[in-house]
């Protein structure tokens, strides 16, 4: 008894292996997409652990960037992101992921932006621009040319204030192709934009509108526009 009950059991086991063998021969993907390659066809035979196809699903499209580690703070999951991608289509996005370590390579942070892509209009792998707004502030556009380094070493802008030199340390949020925009200057600020190389915080001159000082210079005045 004990012997056929064994049988039994190992024909089973036989039958339940030959059951999966043939629910095997159906290849189900783990999620709905897109078939981009098909690697084989109808009747080839195929090995545990080899690729058949590659399935692409684009909705949500993933946007893949990475974080400079001065911005990582201002960065965090469930902000929204403007997303503009080379091909022409501007969607809106939200923040998913910020990573935690950063890149040995660049010390940049990966951070990931889920975009809704229901009608697949937006293929799978395309540059894109993304823009997340992390908060107002106010700036000064400013020519890179004025920016200055302090004896300390930090930069900054320079300043008349009551007919002294007065320098602001300053950083810089943005850039563009014809200027930068920085922080820490008052919000009026008279910039001295020719002879800042001449002049150190705290020594009197007398500047004049760069307007009205065209074509006029020298290392004892500051000339200086708003």
């Amino acid at each position: 008894m004990a012997e056929a009950r064994a049988a039994l059991a190992a024909a089973e086991a036989q039958v339940a292996s030959a059951e999966q063998a043939l629910r095997d021969l159906t290849i189900v993907a783990p999620f709905d997409g897109r078939v981009e390659q098909l690697e084989i066809n109808e009747g080839e035979y195929v090995a545990a652990g080899d690729e058949v196809a590659r399935i692409v699903d684009t909705d949500p499209l993933t946007v893949a960037i990475q974080v400079p580690q001065q911005s990582l703070n201002r960065i965090e999951a469930g902000q929204t992101a403007q997303v503009r991608f080379i091909t022409g289509q501007t969607r809106e996005g939200t923040v998913s992921f910020v990573g935690s370590a950063a890149a040995s390579e660049t010390r940049t942070f990966l951070a990931e932006i889920e975009v809704e892509n229901a009608d697949g209009e937006i293929p799978a792998g395309v540059s894109a621009e993304v823009t997340i707004p992390t908060g107002d502030t106010q700036a000064h556009f400013v020519q890179p040319s004025i920016v200055s380094l302090s004896p300390e070493g930090e930069i900054g802008v320079k300043t008349v204030e009551d007919g002294t030199v007065a320098f602001h340390p300053v950083e810089i949020v943005k850039t563009e192709i014809n200027g930068v925009w920085a922080t820490g200057l008052p919000d009026q600020a008279e910039i001295i934009t020719v002879g800042q190389g001449f002049v150190r915080a705290g020594e009197p001159v007398r500047a004049q509108d760069a307007a009205s000082a065209e074509g006029q210079g020298g290392a004892e005045t500051a000339e200086a526009g708003r």
